[in-house]
């Protein structure tokens, strides 16, 4: 990824923000948080919703590897379902070193990613192992 990933269009105008790098969902006064961001709370259908960012960590609870795909996409890649530190599950792009396996259980967390759509980059967003401290 180069230097000047968060500088590309964004993928969607709605899943992230780049200052600083998180996703953003919605959260409804239950306490329901939705990822991407909705006008309604998808669980109790209230429209009293706000925008929150979402947590950067995350548990990977499932993965597959991807090796057919639309044309524009390179193959092989990895999907994951991840638990963000908190009540929700997204399916992400999995970014793992070369010879770097995910591991159900993992724990990893949010990284700006370039992802070419129609030949053009864009900016979006992917999961990598967790750097240790």
């Amino acid at each position: 990824m180069s230097t000047d990933t968060l500088d590309l269009p964004p993928l969607r105008d709605d899943l992230f923000t780049t200052e600083p790098f998180a996703l953003i969902g919605s959260a409804c006064p239950q306490g329901h948080v939705s990822f991407p961001a909705r006008e309604f709370c998808p669980r109790c259908y209230t429209d009293d919703v706000h925008t929150v960012e979402l947590p950067h960590d995350g548990t990977l609870e499932s993965f597959t590897t991807v090796h057919q795909a639309p044309p524009g996409f390179t193959v092989p890649y990895q999907l994951g379902f991840v638990r963000l530190d908190g009540p929700v599950v997204l399916l992400s792009r999995l970014q793992f070193p070369p010879g770097l396996s995910p591991q159900i259980g993992q724990q990893v967390q949010l990284a700006a990613d370039e992802t070419t759509i129609d030949g053009q980059p864009h900016l979006s967003f992917a999961f990598v192992p967790k750097e240790q401290s």
